[in-house]
């Protein structure tokens, strides 16, 4: 896969990511388990960087008590990558840890909770 978007990591807190869509998937919770989420799917969210149109998605599940949570067994998925300071792509492990810190670190629980009821 070609990623033509970069994005410097130090901009990460400035990108305002927008909710696109989320949607019920029983498949993001792998069969069988006794704890079982009440339900799971997936959401998708933009954002703009640089006149360039970012897009990432990550899986998430509803607990029986009604918290929805990320659901990070599958990395959450995005068209661009990280690049340092010195404009390299970061590595590999570290490119799946920052996207992770976004759904951490934005308001999308609301925007899922739609779907999940």
């Amino acid at each position: 896969m070609t990623y033509q978007k970069r994005v410097p990591l130090h901009s990460m807190g400035g990108v305002l990511w927008q909710h696109g869509n989320s949607w019920l998937d029983a498949d993001v919770w792998p069969q069988p388990y006794s704890t079982a989420p009440v339900r799971s799917g997936c959401t998708e969210w933009t954002a703009t960087y640089d006149n360039q149109t970012l897009s990432m998605g990550w899986d998430w599940v509803m607990t029986h008590d009604g918290l929805v949570a990320p659901y990070f067994c599958t990395p959450p998925r995005s068209n661009f990558l990280w690049l340092d300071d010195d404009g390299h792509t970061i590595p590999f492990k570290e490119q799946i840890h920052a996207l992770q810190q976004i759904p951490l670190s934005i308001q999308w629980s609301d925007s899922v909770l739609s779907v999940a009821r």
